[in-house]
């Protein structure tokens, strides 16, 4: 039988051995702490030293030779500039190429976008048909209801409401893009608006021209006083129209910068005037003859 180190007396069974010390110990004295465990102790500082090693490294004495920094040559300003540019363009392009951006879908916008420009130049090339022959779509008796009026007015409305879809369509293009496509039509509107004021004259003088062509009164869609179709009679034209064409006072009207239908209703009125009479209206017939009709003035 085993014979304890720490308490000398004879163990029960088998034998223990601590593991810290190595020495035999009885079934009393088995934990480090009831037979004062010198291995333990021992153990115990080793692990202080370790922990603080761990956080409170000894700082090693680090001899300039072995650490010494190689100084880099310091570079000139000329190349630094040149550096600084190349870093510059780079970033640049790649601003200019990869950078990510919700694109414009053309897949699925294109069947709208081709509905509201179809319609809007039809809109637009009804504008200008139905106003330049108000006075023949006049001539049909609805009431008291113009049918040049309403036509125009038809047509113009839808002009405004898909332009108007058109300009949005546009700007959501415009936000699609990338930067520096909007820059460039960006700077194209401002050469354009810049262009406009350096000719600021003529485009004013165009401008009041164009204005002074219009006809507002055949915008109106009603006549309260409704004007018999075929009761006035024909006037003879001036010499200097001896052919009667239709294409010449649409040629005279061009010269004028007026519209088709206001020159030939002047036109007509001022022969009616120079006779004593009021203007009616006026007609192209099938040989392209113009013809103006007037009625008499009744008499108060």
């Amino acid at each position: 039988m085993a014979i304890c180190d720490y308490c000398k007396e004879s163990t029960d069974g088998l034998p223990h051995v601590c593991k810290f010390c190595g020495k035999v110990h009885c079934s009393k004295h088995l934990l480090p702490e009831s037979h004062n465990c010198s291995g333990l102790e021992k153990l115990k500082e080793r692990g202080k030293v370790v922990w603080k090693n761990a956080f409170y490294p000894e700082k090693e004495t680090v001899t300039k030779k072995s650490h010494s920094m190689k100084k880099h040559p310091q570079k000139s300003f000329s190349k630094k500039i040149k550096e600084n540019i190349h870093f510059k363009w780079d970033d640049f392009l790649f601003w200019l190429r990869k950078r990510t951006h919700y694109g414009y879908n053309y897949s699925k916008r294109k069947k709208y976008l081709l509905k509201i420009v179809l319609i809007l130049c039809l809109s637009l090339l009804g504008l200008f048909f139905f106003y330049s022959r108000a006075d023949q779509f006049n001539q049909v008796s609805l009431w008291i209801f113009n049918l040049g009026g309403i036509l125009i007015l038809t047509s113009l409305f839808f002009a405004i409401k898909y332009g108007w879809n058109f300009l949005k369509e546009a700007h959501n293009f415009y936000k699609r893009q990338r930067k520096w496509i909007k820059i460039v039509i960006v700077l194209i509107l401002l050469i354009l608006i810049w262009q406009g004021f350096s000719n600021g004259q003529i485009l004013t003088e165009k401008v009041k021209t164009t204005y002074n062509g219009i006809e507002f009164s055949l915008l109106s869609p009603f006549s309260l006083s409704k004007i018999p179709g075929f009761s006035g009679q024909e006037v003879s034209l001036p010499s200097f129209f001896s052919k009667n064409s239709c294409s010449e006072i649409e040629q005279h009207a061009k010269n004028q910068y007026l519209s088709s239908a206001k020159y030939k209703k002047n036109f007509c009125g001022a022969i009616c005037g120079q006779q004593n009479l009021e203007y009616q209206r006026y007609s192209c017939d099938k040989e392209n003859k113009f013809h103006c009709f007037c009625k008499q003035i009744e008499n108060e």
